[in-house]
């Protein structure tokens, strides 16, 4: 199954290869989700893994205030507490003040402009990349932090809305989503987080069965996960044109995994917000334990 998901996910191969920290996050958030459905006995174990999650790189941290909104209290104390144990123990052995990344986005007077950069993702560099193949790219960076908000705000409201519904595992993917897109900037293999979001997808169509969210999830999943090697796809472009195109550079600059992203939110959003009548049960299909105890189920 790993094999199959690094060789068929390119963010996952990306952040595999490369070493990085994300794929470490990956697992605490999956131990976490895992830890969750077992019920709310696991909930302090669920706010210690995210708290440890969001100390190794802050994105997962977009869930510490889910956890509070939804009254979970265990969990948003326990990860609460575990990412104020991690940020005092940095400042007492590192030292805050001596992490070259936050120096460098406090310098007003730093030149360098990571945000238009093929690789960021996230809603700046396509903002700015559209922006900038349109001719506006004085409205670019501006209309980029204005859809940043927006797109937060919005994500904000409806979960506020939604805070008394059962649908977490949702609510958990759309979270994990926004916290990919609505960042300054961003790199690909940031994405091997939406491994979550398409694994609850997933479950969640096989209970749904429309083709038409079928179609979407395969698009989406086809436009961020790339699953044909790179490697074949160049050698049958250059042998094509006659010359060498970087077929990654290129799907980058013209924000495919971005869009395909965009995707998936929209997806979950339509199953959240299915009528009342339609399934929401993401076990759907499959044997529930207690299922005739409405606590149980809860």
């Amino acid at each position: 199954a790993l094999a199959f998901v690094l060789f068929n996910f390119a963010p996952a191969y990306e952040v595999t290869a490369q070493g990085n920290i994300e794929m470490f996050e990956l697992l605490l958030l999956t131990l976490a989700l895992v830890a969750l459905k077992g019920g709310r006995e696991h909930e302090t174990l669920t706010g210690v893994l995210i708290g440890l999650a969001a100390g190794l790189k802050f994105l997962p941290g977009i869930l510490i205030p889910y956890f509070f909104l939804t009254k979970r209290w265990k969990a948003a104390t326990a990860s609460t507490v575990t990412v104020g144990i991690i940020g005092i123990g940095t400042q007492v052995v590192l030292g805050w003040q001596n992490s070259h990344l936050m120096n460098l986005m406090l310098d007003v007077n730093h030149d360098g402009n990571f945000m238009d950069h093929p690789l960021n993702q996230a809603v700046p560099g396509f903002v700015i990349r559209l922006m900038t193949a349109l001719g506006r790219e004085a409205l670019a960076v501006p209309l980029s932090f204005a859809v940043m908000a927006g797109l937060g705000i919005w994500i904000c409201v409806w979960l506020w809305r939604r805070r008394n519904q059962k649908d977490w595992e949702v609510h958990w993917s759309v979270l994990l989503i926004t916290s990919v897109l609505v960042i300054p900037h961003n790199e690909s293999y940031y994405f091997c987080l939406l491994l979550i979001p398409y694994s609850v997808g997933f479950q969640a169509l096989r209970a749904d069965g429309r083709k038409a969210l079928w179609v979407l999830y395969g698009l989406s999943f086809a436009m961020v996960g790339w699953g044909i090697p790179m490697s074949i796809v160049n050698s049958a472009v250059d042998t094509i044109l006659g010359r060498h195109v970087w077929v990654i550079q290129w799907l980058h600059e013209v924000s495919v995994p971005f869009i395909g992203t965009v995707m998936l939110l929209a997806l979950l959003l339509i199953i959240a917000n299915r009528p009342e009548g339609e399934p929401s049960d993401l076990n759907k299909g499959r044997p529930v334990v207690g299922a005739v105890s409405p606590v149980r189920q809860s």
